[in-house]
């Protein structure tokens, strides 16, 4: 019994330091591959300055169409919404895709304020640095968070907002989210420990793809293609840096917003349109429903056999 307690501490070790080295070689490996400028890497686009950083745009269609705002979700950029900005464009809108930082070719932000509200405030930003009237605002998953708090403290701004399986993290009732544990923030916050993941996840070439799809109900979708799109902006220098910065936004809960709420949710005057596939498994469709229910006027379209990326399945 001894022996066989003395191998598997033994193999528990090796593993354990396995383990170990291929983080720190994912983060290497990670600190050589960011090495470019996003100036040099972007496509071709714009920069608008606002009074919280630089963010850039690209556009399609005539400028003097409808404004349509799309703005990605987790990890994505602009360049995520290609066909559909293509397909806007064809059609007469003025689409113009937004990089919310940190991701795609806007600023990295060294005060790291990427919550629900600075990130609203950006868009407000960008709506009147391009001085665009009455714009459609378009927001997918984690980043209709933004745009459901742009709706609720400048709805005057916009004609109307599209959320996209919302990721909302809604809790029970009326009330705000509950706060996490203190040890859970206190690592959540810790950069050391937040990079070693991102290098691991989010910014490794290897795991984009698979990622993806698991987002998907067509599998298909997460093609090479998409896959070369999101990781575009990814060998920018500094881009692990500034993802781990931002990951605490996503899975600590949003409780200054005041669409942190549903009450909050319930008090929007904007006109609002929902898309969302029936096959969600990130954001299932009773999550649909229920924002549905909670924002008066608005309406939910149901794309059937499609998951949480309609846009590219």
């Amino acid at each position: 019994m001894r022996g066989l307690l003395k191998l598997i501490g033994r193999t528990t070790g090796l593993a354990l330091t396995a383990v170990v080295i291929l983080l720190l070689g994912l983060r290497v490996a990670a600190l050589w591959r960011e090495n470019g400028e996003a100036r040099a890497l972007s496509p071709p686009g714009e920069t608008v300055e606002t009074a919280r950083g630089r963010v850039f745009v690209q556009s399609r269609g005539p400028d003097t169409g409808q404004p349509v705002l799309l703005v990605p979700g987790t990890a994505a950029w602009g360049g995520f919404w290609t066909d559909v900005m293509e397909s806007l464009g064809r059609a007469g809108y003025r689409a113009i895709a937004v990089d919310m930082p940190p991701f795609g070719f806007s600023e990295h932000r060294p005060q790291a304020d990427y919550g629900r509200t600075e990130q609203a405030e950006r868009l407000k930003g960008v709506i009147e640095g391009m001085r665009l009237k009455a714009p459609i605002v378009v927001g997918h998953s984690f980043g209709a968070g933004s745009v459901v708090e742009l709706a609720a403290r400048h709805g005057a701004t916009i004609a109307g907002m599209v959320i996209v399986c919302g990721a909302l993290a809604l809790p029970e009732g009326d009330g705000i989210p509950a706060r996490a544990d203190g040890w859970l923030e206190g690592l959540l916050h810790a950069q050391p420990v937040m990079r070693t993941i991102t290098s691991a996840a989010m910014t490794n070439p290897l795991a984009i793809r698979p990622l993806l799809a698991t987002m998907l109900h067509r599998k298909e979708a997460a093609d090479a293609r998409q896959s070369e799109i999101l990781q575009k902006p990814m060998v920018r220098r500094g881009t692990t840096e500034a993802y781990a910065q931002w990951l605490p936004f996503l899975l600590l809960p949003e409780r200054e917003a005041l669409t942190a709420s549903a009450a909050g949710l319930a008090r929007i005057a904007v006109r609002t349109s929902l898309i969302w596939g029936e096959k969600d498994g990130v954001t299932p469709l009773p999550q649909a429903r229920r924002i549905n229910a909670l924002i008066p006027g608005s309406s939910l379209d149901v794309m059937t056999d499609v998951g949480h990326i309609p846009h590219i399945e």
